[in-house]
């Protein structure tokens, strides 16, 4: 199975990246003689990692998953 992470990080946190990349070759090496059935050929993560300066690209899916968690909290 083919298996990656992929990074998005901005300057300030770059020296983080490396902890990113070594999860990823050692999940990588895991996955790579596991087989499970023809609906899953390929799994993919995508991971943001950025300084709080760029939050505000990111309120409007906090606002929705606050909503969503308000209401799951309710059943």
């Amino acid at each position: 199975m083919n298996f990656g992470i992929s990074r998005e990080i901005s300057v300030d946190v770059f020296k983080k990246g490396d902890i990113i990349t070594a999860i990823s070759i050692e999940a990588k090496s895991y996955f790579d003689d596991k087989n499970y059935g023809l609906g899953i050929d390929s799994f993919y993560i995508g991971v943001i990692c950025v300084d709080p300066g760029f939050d505000f690209f990111f309120s409007k899916i906090r606002k929705k998953y606050n909503k969503i968690r308000k209401y799951l909290n309710m059943m």
